[in-house]
């Protein structure tokens, strides 16, 4: 939400995260299909990708109880570190305004973060 200074540009900053979970979504039918698949079996252990896939390979039973678990914790562990990397850019983007593109807002608001855990 800091990374858009106006409203119409919100869809511009999930725009990457929509491709991803579509590349996840299509990853999951194809795992429908064949479930031994290499890169189904990668795949569902990719944090952004495992809802998609792990489900397909559980009801065809190409996966152990350990190998869910597993994703599982890979799962919980991404998302505690994307909360705490999203936390500490946002401290540091909120009252940044600036009409450049998403990547280059990104890039400052590391810039800015960096910069203040160095004056601590």
């Amino acid at each position: 939400g800091s990374l858009v200074s106006k409203v119409e540009e919100a869809s511009k900053a999930v725009t990457p995260l929509t491709f991803v979970i579509m590349i996840g979504f299509f990853a999951g039918i194809y795992g429908m299909s064949s479930p031994n698949a290499p890169l189904v079996k990668i795949g569902s252990y990719v944090p952004l990708f495992t809802p998609f896939i792990m489900p397909f390979r559980i009801a065809n039973d190409t996966v152990s109880s350990g190998g869910v678990l597993t994703s599982i914790l890979i799962t919980f562990v991404f998302t505690g570190v994307v909360t705490y990397l999203s936390l500490m850019m946002y401290r540091s983007n909120i009252l940044v305004y600036s009409d450049t593109g998403l990547f280059k807002t990104m890039k400052n608001s590391w810039v800015i973060m960096r910069n203040e855990r160095t004056k601590k």
